[in-house]
């Protein structure tokens, strides 16, 4: 049976277009950029919703995940399983390529579904093509508002002669939306110079009272020093991770205690455990704040690389991990290359290390889980900046005005 959704109480149903979303990924709590998606449509009626997604990511998550799907009816397009989906998504592995064959599928699908519903908008933040040109069709040949939020700089991020047969079409879907989101503000300015098109930044968007409330309700332990990570481990992630987790398995003692690391993640990374790197497991959500409540210190570990699809992902792209570390209200340490975006974001907010230097990352660790000053100002900063563009009020003007009637 069709429910509502939380924040749509004070509005009817009339006051909302009915909106097909079109998307890889259904809207959930599986990785970053369904999250988003999702946080954002749980502002929407459900009966206004409708998702067409691709099966190979639908299908096989654990009830947890599936769980957080949105409340609304979902057709799943079957798809050839492919591998990580970072950082280069054309050609990695073949069946990419592939998958770019449903697209005529896909966008009769979408067709049907707008004319049986009544469907007003189209929207679309996928991170593979085949979604991404289908939504410009059905947009585009139905004669509705195509709505883009762009999660990373797909073009740079596959770098494919191949990118050029479809990518004239992506630029046309680009030229012909009604409004464009993107992930970051260094995205944003990207979009401006490169393509001569306007964007407007919009990330994680969460209850920030509740996250600092439950992170609130545990404590850290008194005997050790705890960092948690939280997320995915992929390129833009790995190589710190791994100096990161070398150090902390080496030991670390301050002012007589001990210094570990848990990772929670979906799987266990059991090249970076040790005596003092420990695997928590899959964490949903909602429970985040607990685990960030019971550590000292969050840490966001963003690789420092030579190569240029990574690093462009690195320069535009944030992590919703972020949002939630200072939305909890744990100090948060950034160890990034200065061109990250995450420092862009967070840095004001945050401890951030540009360097990978063992020196300056122990005396981080003691001054942010030891100095009661530097907990308080480092909290403030985070709940503050939080608030101002990460909140659902926030949420309200950013995005969820672009689907009123």
């Amino acid at each position: 049976m069709m429910h509502g959704l939380p924040g749509q109480q004070s509005r009817t149903s009339l006051d909302w277009k009915s909106t097909l979303i079109v998307n890889d990924f259904p809207p959930s709590t599986l990785a970053g950029a369904p999250l988003i998606l999702r946080q954002c449509f749980l502002g929407m009626p459900a009966e206004h919703l409708h998702v067409l997604c691709c099966g190979t990511f639908h299908d096989p998550v654990d009830d947890t995940v599936r769980s957080t799907y949105l409340p609304c009816p979902h057709e799943v397009v079957p798809g050839i399983r492919r591998g990580a989906i970072r950082p280069s998504r054309w050609g990695v592995p073949l069946v990419a390529n592939i998958n770019t064959l449903r697209i005529p599928d896909i966008t009769q699908r979408g067709i049907r579904i707008c004319r049986e519903r009544g469907i007003k908008a189209v929207v679309t933040g996928t991170v593979n093509m085949e979604f991404t040109i289908a939504a410009w069709r059905i947009a585009n040949q139905l004669g509705l508002p195509l709505y883009i939020w762009e999660p990373d700089d797909w073009f740079s991020a596959n770098p494919s002669p191949a990118v050029k047969v479809l990518g004239r079409e992506r630029m046309a879907s680009l030229h012909g939306a009604e409004h464009i989101w993107t992930v970051s503000e260094p995205m944003a300015k990207r979009f401006r110079v490169r393509y001569g098109l306007e964007s407007e930044p919009l990330h994680h968007v969460l209850d920030i009272n509740r996250c600092h409330d439950l992170a609130e309700t545990v404590s850290p332990p008194t005997d050790k020093i705890r960092i948690v990570y939280t997320g995915s481990i992929n390129e833009m992630f790995r190589d710190t991770l791994v100096w990161f987790a070398d150090i902390i398995n080496r030991g670390i003692s301050i002012d007589g205690r001990s210094v570990e690391l848990v990772i929670w993640t979906p799987h266990k990374p059991s090249a970076f455990m040790g005596p003092n790197v420990h695997w928590g497991g899959f964490v949903p959500v909602e429970q985040i704040p607990l685990k960030l409540g019971e550590s000292h210190i969050a840490a966001v570990l963003v690789s420092f690389t030579e190569r240029a699809d990574i690093r462009s992902l690195i320069e535009t792209s944030i992590y919703t991990k972020t949002v939630d570390y200072l939305a909890s209200g744990t100090p948060t340490l950034i160890i990034a290359p200065k061109y990250a975006a995450q420092i862009d974001a967070f840095g004001d907010a945050s401890t951030v290390l540009t360097a990978l230097d063992e020196a300056s990352l122990i005396a981080a660790i003691r001054a942010m889980a030891l100095d009661t000053n530097e907990r308080t100002r480092l909290k403030t900063a985070g709940l503050k900046l939080v608030r101002e563009k990460h909140s659902m009020a926030a949420r309200e003007q950013i995005f969820l005005s672009k689907f009123r009637v």
